[in-house]
């Protein structure tokens, strides 16, 4: 399709490897599967290309399911995966877009940004985690997925259904994992590898106006045999676009409104504001492991996402309202992980998440409806899980998470608020037969005490049949605490 007032350039520079690494057989080669999996699915499957190995889908390391690293084709809990080459082919430009299609999702407009629903239920009953930490931000009891960029993005992993035993009472209708780029460590990546990507227009004049997008992100990602790391960067830029474009002729009438009184003023005044708001949006992240020995490695990620909106608004009657929307969105993670024996390990982490938003409202020509509102959320979480086996048939997952959650907003009372969560969880997979008629049983309970809400307890019980591919996943007991948005008023305090 020809493109209108605009053109198209796209330059992408794809695994652009600058020398060859040679390896010495001498050398340690740390191969043990983290949680993007990509050591294990290339290195268990058999293949000498790791680009087929990728596509076999069987041996894809997943982590959300069962709360830990595991072949998709072994897990208990079903999870669906969306892959970095999926994510490639649907020419996506955000979280929203690559799930807009998934079947059994359902991504809806809201206030700031495109959320999603899953099975039916709506966003407050959906957990939204980025590399395995919670995203903060809800307005409206929903994140905005079009905050994360696609060029972020390594795969998503999605669980349908109650996942409160695991994750808590976020968790009602599902979880959705986000796993962001890092390099491919060892042996199974270039030493160096490089992306980039600029497009200009949008071709939408006939539909919005004449106003283009664009578009610049990079990706770089450094491999040594002790440390891999990725750094991806996104700009976008756009005028915004307008429905009811306000004209030259629309401007001689509203002169003239004074002195014609039939002349319809809210009309022509409504006209002047714009339907979708001119933005800049600039994101910046890194994930990278450090490999210290061969059984103890640490990981660490962080992202940082600006937002700049503008939009002219109308009010009746005859007001015109200039809106500045600023977000400042940020979120670190740190994780040291010993790998035990029997395929076990225990795993520490620490994220630290802080959303700031600012509306600015000023009101042409008065101050009748100036006001500013600012929404400042910050998290903290710590967790600590132990995963082993026990006699070749159990394999038992225990773990805690804390939770440290403060709210700035003139929406609640004081105007601060905050809450405390503990949680305790513990999980047993049981391989009940083996062989061709291979059964799994994975029960489990979590136990949660909230500083506001009290405490709940949340029993789960998942099975599988390996040959068949069967799951069964029966609804033991569900709890969700109650809205965030009115979690400290002071009806909650009674």
């Amino acid at each position: 399709m020809k493109l209108k007032r605009g053109f198209t350039l796209l330059l992408a520079i794809s695994c652009i490897t600058f020398g060859l690494h040679a390896q010495n057989e001498d050398e340690p080669e740390f191969v043990i599967e983290d949680e993007t999996g990509d050591a294990a699915s290339s290195n268990d499957s058999g293949d000498a290309n790791p680009e087929s190995a990728e596509r076999d889908y069987s041996g894809e390391i997943i982590v959300t399911g069962d709360r830990r690293a595991r072949r998709r084709s072994e897990a208990v809990t079903r999870t669906e995966v969306i892959t970095r080459q999926d994510i490639v082919k649907s020419g996506a430009n955000s979280a929203a877009d690559v799930l807009e299609f998934t079947p059994g999702v359902e991504i809806r407009r809201g206030i700031r940004g495109r959320s999603i629903r899953l099975q039916g239920l709506d966003p407050q009953y959906v957990l939204i985690l980025i590399d395995g930490e919670r995203v903060v931000g809800r307005v409206d009891n929903a994140i905005a997925l079009t905050r994360i960029k696609s060029g972020e993005i390594e795969r998503i992993e999605i669980v349908k259904g109650a996942s409160s035993a695991l994750y808590g009472s976020d968790a009602i209708g599902g979880v959705v994992n986000i796993i962001t780029r890092r390099a491919k460590g060892g042996a199974f990546g270039p030493p160096v590898e490089a992306e980039a990507e600029i497009a200009h227009g949008n071709g939408r004049r006939s539909q919005f106006g004449e106003e283009g997008t664009t578009r610049a992100s990079g990706y770089v990602g450094l491999n040594e045999q002790f440390l891999s790391t990725g750094f991806t960067v996104g700009w976008v830029r756009s005028g915004g676009y307008d429905l009811t474009p306000f004209t030259e002729r629309d401007r001689q009438a509203l002169q003239l409104t004074d002195i014609i009184p039939q002349a319809d003023r809210d009309t022509i005044t409504r006209k002047q504001a714009t339907t979708g708001p001119a933005f800049t949006d600039i994101n910046i992240g890194n994930r990278s492991v450090f490999r210290f020995t061969e059984n103890f490695h640490v990981r660490a990620g962080g992202q940082y996402r600006f937002l700049d909106q503008t939009l002219v608004d109308a009010a009746v009657p005859r007001q015109l309202l200039d809106r500045r929307n600023q977000t400042d969105d940020g979120m670190f993670s740190v994780s040291p992980i010993l790998y035990l024996a029997n395929d076990g390990a225990f795993r520490a982490s620490y994220g630290f998440a802080r959303f700031y938003d600012r509306l600015d409202v000023d009101q042409r020509q008065s101050d009748a409806f100036d006001r500013a509102e600012i929404q400042d959320e910050r998290i903290q979480e710590g967790k600590v899980q132990l995963d082993y086996e026990f006699f070749d048939d159990h394999f038992i997952s225990l773990g805690s998470d804390f939770i440290f959650d403060e709210l700035i907003s003139r929406r609640i009372s004081a105007g601060y608020g905050f809450r405390q969560r503990l949680g305790l969880f513990a999980q047993d997979e049981w391989t009940v037969l083996r062989g061709a008629n291979e059964w799994r049983v994975s029960p489990g309970v979590r136990y949660e005490a909230d500083s506001r809400f009290g405490s709940q307890t949340s029993p789960k019980f998942a099975a599988r049949h390996g040959l068949a591919g069967l799951y069964a996943e029966p609804v033991l007991q569900r709890y969700r605490q109650p809205d965030r948005l009115y979690r400290h008023t002071e009806h909650d305090r009674q």
